[in-house]
């Protein structure tokens, strides 16, 4: 498989989720940009901490993608 160059995702959003005590980042790819996604933070992530913060939770989540088991439906 030919390695692909690196995409560029911009920071959308960052919610913070009060009763639940849980944070999440929303980021756009540039390239579509019709694609985006949210991946959960530290609780309480500051807008100074945010750029940070995205990047490890990508970091972390690639890993975690990178191994998942694809199923087709039961037939």
């Amino acid at each position: 498989m030919a390695k692909k160059k690196a995409e560029t995702l911009t920071i959308t959003r960052l919610v913070h989720d009060l009763k639940q005590r849980k944070s999440w980042v929303t980021m756009v790819w540039d390239k579509p940009p019709d694609r985006h996604i949210s991946l959960e933070v530290p609780y309480g992530t500051s807008l100074d901490d945010i750029h940070k913060e995205a990047e490890k939770t990508v970091k972390t989540f690639s890993v975690e993608f990178a191994a998942t088991k694809i199923l087709s439906p039961e037939k």
